[in-house]
């Protein structure tokens, strides 16, 4: 019976959409706190995709550093805030 875990998994994303949405807007809003809300919710997650390309601790920073500024650029740009999540 996998419809159950399909469900929440469904659950998870539609909260986690969700809550993107909320950090993009509260952003867009002049909330320059949520920064760092959004970089501790997402840091752990481009981390992680980062390392499975085998990269050094160094490339892993710069990397995620510049995710970062790739995402300040072009925030204004976000037709889907939730889009963030995903």
């Amino acid at each position: 019976m996998e419809w159950p875990a399909i469900k929440s998994e469904a659950a998870a994303e539609s909260a986690l959409t969700r809550k993107s949405a909320e950090l993009v807007s509260r952003i867009r809003a002049g909330d320059e706190s949520v920064w760092r809300d959004m970089s501790n919710q997402y840091e752990p997650l481009l981390r992680g995709i980062a390392r499975q390309y085998r990269l050094s601790p160094e490339d892993t920073d710069d990397i995620v550093q510049l995710t970062w500024l790739r995402c300040l650029e072009h925030f204004d740009q976000l037709i889907d805030p939730g889009s963030v999540a995903r």
